[in-house]
């Protein structure tokens, strides 16, 4: 604003200025070609206020993605997931001012979609109507709901992402009907460490979602100290004013953004990858014995929600960067359980290893350990060895999914 302020005055002083034989000269063509924001420069705005890992943190590039992905046919379903106070709250409010954007703090089973006569659908319907972008900042109040209504909230998300969803009751019913939705809905949830719990058990909620694990930058004292006395105010304003000017040059972007045979290959692989890690294994919860093995989801919604996050990727960055594939990888690695992914990541590298060594490796009790070792051998992607080493029962990746490994994580 400031330098625009001063080329409009020193034009205003060209043209009352006047030559010898009185003609006013011509005024200075104004060559100043207004900014149009980055993401580089709107991550170190944030960074002057914010302490942000501006090569390996991807927050930013997922919020982004996931605002812009409303323009898509199938919009993204996105679950944020990181410590309490590690910057999430900060990071959504500044997407507060995009187009379609709505928050809410808290959900009932009757809030998104409602059969009662005065709530014109729900919230869904009546607010946000055929294209909007949810944002749930604290999610993990969801996931502590008793079972019948959490069950529900997802239910609900589920028909969402389909595009279409209402709520019926047996009264009022010949308005039901008009107060079923059809549109579009992009969705932001932000949540803790809990959803670990709930990526094992993708059915309960639905497969639709991809994940992004932030994990905060950490400080000693001293750093934070020094931190603490350069730090900034965060220019909310401005940041929510640049990201808007991003997302529509990103917008305009996306119409032309395609996507070659090596990144398919990768996407499809990817997805293939995820629903075989997190298929669901259903144990007795006294004897804890395997009672049912699910077969992976099918893999076609993850397809779409991973081609559909990489355009928008592509769409807000530089067409050089290498942060959109560098983020794609993140969200893949983020949407499977922390603790398969872990055992398969350590048996890739140290093949044959006991439960106890692995429970060793991992730091986690050697029950814990046995149990996901032993659902992951239901569900073929582990191989397992009796009488070994000290008459221990010893573990390898299963030849058909090493293979799917190398795609998806080459060395």
């Amino acid at each position: 604003m400031g330098g625009d302020r001063d080329t409009m005055t020193e034009q205003l002083s060209l043209a009352m200025d006047t030559t010898h034989n009185n003609k006013a000269p011509e005024i200075a063509p104004n060559h100043q070609i207004s900014s149009i924001p980055t993401f580089q420069s709107i991550q170190a705005e944030i960074a002057e206020s914010l302490v942000v890992d501006k090569e390996q943190d991807y927050l930013l590039d997922i919020l982004l993605a996931s605002t812009l992905s409303i323009e898509l046919e199938r919009p993204l379903f996105m679950m944020v997931q990181a410590a309490s106070s590690s910057g999430k709250s900060a990071y959504l409010i500044l997407f507060d001012k995009c187009a379609h954007f709505h928050k809410l703090h808290s959900l009932t089973p009757r809030t998104l979609f409602s059969g009662h006569s005065d709530a014109e659908g729900g919230y869904i319907p009546a607010v946000m109507k055929k294209k909007g972008i949810l944002c749930i900042p604290d999610f993990t109040t969801v996931l502590s709901e008793c079972k019948s209504n959490r069950n529900e909230i997802f239910s609900q998300l589920r028909i969402a992402y389909d595009g279409e969803g209402g709520r019926a009751t047996g009264v009022d019913v010949k308005n039901i009907q008009d107060r079923q939705w059809r549109g579009k809905l992009a969705c932001i949830c932000a949540v803790t460490g809990k959803i670990e719990l709930f990526k094992s058990k993708a059915s309960d909620l639905g497969e639709r979602f991809l994940y992004y694990r932030h994990t905060a930058v950490e400080l000693n004292a001293e750093e934070m100290l020094a931190w603490s006395k350069k730090q900034a105010a965060l220019n909310v304003r401005k940041i929510q004013s640049d990201i808007k000017k991003l997302l529509s040059q990103g917008k305009k972007a996306l119409k032309d953004v395609e996507l070659d045979d090596d990144i398919n290959l990768y996407i499809y692989s990817s997805a293939d990858y995820i629903a075989k890690l997190r298929a669901v294994v259903d144990r007795d919860n006294y004897t804890r014995q395997i009672e049912y093995i699910h077969p992976p989801e099918k893999p076609f919604r993850l397809q779409n929600q991973l081609r559909g996050l990489y355009q928008c990727l592509l769409a807000i960055h530089d067409a050089e960067s290498n942060r959109p594939r560098l983020a794609l990888n993140a969200v893949v690695y983020s949407c499977i359980p922390e603790l398969r992914l872990n055992i398969v990541e350590l048996l890739s590298n140290q093949p044959m290893l006991t439960t106890a060594e692995i429970s060793t490796e991992i730091g986690l009790p050697e029950t814990t350990v046995r149990t996901r070792l032993e659902d992951l051998s239901a569900q073929q992607i582990l191989e397992v060895s009796h009488g070994g080493r000290h008459n221990a029962s010893t573990w390898n990746i299963s030849p058909s999914f090493k293979k799917l490994y190398e795609i998806v994580r080459p060395s």
